[in-house]
């Protein structure tokens, strides 16, 4: 017979006699005893992650009512069991840098298993990225590369940029692992440093940082050359600085493909003329990031030879 009504988890005895038709009992048997199952677990708490490295992440949840131990599934594929604690917490090690961890748990007791947590996901720490490069250097925009250092494509990079090497500011995030930095000083020292986030917005620690001056602007044009006449074969020409200029392009005014001097400062004595002998140019600075715009050009004549051998004819 089946004995209905009772209580979960409670022990019991039972004894049994039985009576003939006039409704005298004979003496009980012997006594049996039991305890009922405990009921089917309760859901537990949803899983709370601690991100112990770049590896490693330790779980726990609130325990489940009436749970002898528990079930740790793939939140994503809950058939696949990943370990089954007595209890209510695990450690999954073996992922890799910036791995997402998602998981469900359940408890079980002798009587069967009670229903799923909620899900919950947490990802190992990223790697701090390495090897910060300089790749190039503009008066503008300066290149960077840098190595991901094993965390995973899609990894979160935040660059940060100090023209005093203190007070550093955000710049820009990045998924890709080289960038342009551009709208910056010309002539200005820079220095970059860089970090990586994991899934969760978790920061590593800083690369190296690396510095670098940016290059100067393009000069400016310079002023309209004027001469200083020296003699029959020889003209001394001077213009107005370009601004940012390191040096100088004389050119003929008529043919400003030919190149007639390259003088460090803003002055040239040009000579080999003629008596009278007609000199015209324009010029250009120039430093290490290009060559300037070409000034305006002038026109000057060497002196004149006097003229002998005035005679009465």
């Amino acid at each position: 017979m089946a004995v209905t009504g009772l209580s979960s988890s409670t022990a019991y005895d039972f004894r049994v006699r039985a009576s003939n038709g006039d409704g005298l009992p004979t003496s009980f048997s012997g006594v049996v005893s039991t305890a009922t199952l405990p009921p089917l677990p309760d859901a537990p708490g949803v899983p709370v992650p601690v991100v112990t490295s770049t590896a490693d992440i330790s779980w726990s949840w609130t325990a489940s009512s009436y749970a002898a131990g528990y079930q740790v599934f793939l939140a994503s594929k809950t058939a696949e069991l990943l370990a089954a604690p007595a209890t209510n917490s695990f450690a999954l090690a073996g992922l890799g840098p910036n791995s997402p961890s998602g998981i469900v748990v359940r408890g079980v007791n002798v009587t069967g298993t009670g229903p799923l947590s909620a899900s919950a996901t947490a990802y190992a720490f990223a790697m701090p990225p390495a090897a910060l490069a300089l790749v190039s250097v503009g008066s503008a925009v300066v290149s960077l590369s840098w190595s991901p250092n094993g965390s995973p494509a899609g990894t979160v990079f935040e660059l940060q940029k100090a023209s005093d090497a203190v007070t550093f500011a955000f710049h820009a995030t990045y998924t890709v692992t080289a960038a342009a930095v551009g709208d910056l000083l010309a002539s200005t020292t820079w220095d970059f440093r860089l970090r990586a986030y994991n899934g969760d917005s978790v920061a590593t620690a800083f690369a190296n940082t690396v510095s670098t001056r940016t290059a100067p602007p393009p000069p400016g044009a310079p002023g309209t050359p004027s001469a200083v006449v020296s003699s029959t074969g020889a003209l001394v020409w001077s213009w107005v600085a370009a601004a940012d200029a390191a040096g100088y392009q004389v050119y003929l005014a008529s043919k400003t493909a030919e190149l007639l001097a390259a003088p460090a400062t803003n002055t040239v004595t040009l000579t080999g003329f003629g008596p009278n002998g007609l000199s015209g140019i324009v010029v250009r600075g120039l430093n290490a990031t290009a060559a300037g715009p070409l000034s305006a050009s002038a026109t000057a004549y060497t002196l004149a030879m006097p003229p002998a051998g005035l005679a009465v004819a």
